[in-house]
């Protein structure tokens, strides 16, 4: 009895939490959204809505509110996305944001970095099968921020990342 009491409550309070959240869907071609770039998409997004990208090849974009991006390819290959900064422009307390099931980075010069941040807010950042061409460079702001990388991959070529390190990720 303990355990269905306690299993209600939980379930309950998770189905109110996603209630509010909404999906956005993003899809190059304009065929099934009239988002068809990742930027769009974050420009209608609230905190704790996902951004859901079909297979394609997007432009950079940058992270604006917290919300998760998803690649619904069958490989992080399917989605890939130029460049991804996560320089916020309205913080948020507990900014936390996911990208996930994408590949990220190409052979331009800002390219080099291919995710890149800095002065960010408390948080999460979570990567989760991505690969990255280029390098990561993250800095949190005083109070820092925790970036949780799961089944990814970064693949930086001599000389990319910032000053020359594949991944940088720190606190001021």
């Amino acid at each position: 009895m303990r355990h269905h009491v306690i299993g209600t409550f939980l379930g309950l309070a998770l189905t109110t939490g996603a209630a509010s959240a909404a999906e956005i869907l993003v899809d190059a071609t304009g065929v099934a959204s009239p988002y068809t770039t990742i930027q769009q998409a974050m420009a209608a997004a609230d905190p704790g809505d996902s951004i859901l990208v079909l297979p394609g090849d997007y432009p950079a974009f940058q992270f604006e509110v917290g919300v998760a991006v998803h690649g619904m390819g069958s490989a992080p290959g399917d989605v890939h996305i130029a460049r991804v900064d996560y320089h916020v422009s309205e913080p948020t307390i507990d900014y936390d944001t996911a990208l996930t099931n994408v590949h990220v980075g190409d052979a331009t010069v800002m390219g080099l970095l291919a995710i890149t941040g800095n002065e960010l807010p408390p948080g999460v950042f979570v990567l989760d099968g991505v690969v990255i061409d280029g390098g990561v460079f993250l800095e949190g702001g005083p109070e820092g921020f925790a970036l949780l990388m799961n089944n990814s991959v970064v693949d930086a070529a001599a000389g990319q990342g910032f000053l020359g390190a594949a991944v940088t990720v720190g606190r001021k």
